[in-house]
């Protein structure tokens, strides 16, 4: 989401006569009731956690597009001195992620499946704080392995010293779909 942030520096959005307050989130899922509410008019997330949202009857529109899955955009870490060294080496191992159902889960079993492991080997668990607190809760043990996303990748790495076990832009989720501007319906015709 790079370009949101250089358009809030450079001023672009006041220039159009808008006034953005860019908030940080943990997760699509943790957003998607505020920004039912009305108390949030455009998201930045996974699409993956607004496409159930809608089929649980939620109507959203994508604005625009945010970004795809790029080379290390999206990765599995462990810490340096990990026993996993390899993506067979998850079965029976807990990875965190930053939601349940969420594009972190998909990617991981693509990557599992591709890799012959079934998903009942392995136990995602939600970190409610999502992201930025990912890296610190894997330095200190909470799971074998965590999703993270830039700039927590580059975090987790000169941080805790955690290091990439896999880039998850591979196989049949290269380029894949990541994140879209998102708002309700009714925000969107107003």
């Amino acid at each position: 989401l790079a370009a949101l942030y250089i358009a809030q520096d450079r001023g672009l959005f006041a220039q159009q006569g808008l006034h953005v307050t860019i908030e940080k989130i943990a997760s699509s899922q943790a957003i998607i009731a505020d920004q039912l509410k009305g108390q949030v008019d455009i998201s930045a997330g996974s699409y993956l956690a607004y496409i159930s949202a809608q089929a649980a009857g939620a109507r959203f529109r994508i604005l625009a597009e945010a970004s795809i899955l790029g080379p290390g955009s999206r990765v599995l870490v462990t810490t340096a001195d990990s026993p996993i060294t390899t993506v067979a080496d998850l079965a029976g191992k807990k990875i965190g992620v930053n939601g349940t159902n969420s594009i972190g889960t998909l990617l991981i079993s693509e990557l599992l499946a591709e890799h012959g492991i079934s998903l009942r080997k392995v136990d995602f668990i939600t970190d409610p704080d999502g992201f930025p607190a990912m890296p610190r809760q894997l330095a200190d043990g909470a799971w074998g392995a965590a999703f993270l996303a830039e700039p927590y990748i580059t975090v987790a790495g000169e941080e805790y010293g955690e290091q990439v076990l896999a880039d998850l832009d591979q196989g049949a989720t290269s380029n894949f779909p990541i994140d879209g501007y998102v708002a309700t319906q009714a925000w969107a015709q107003k």
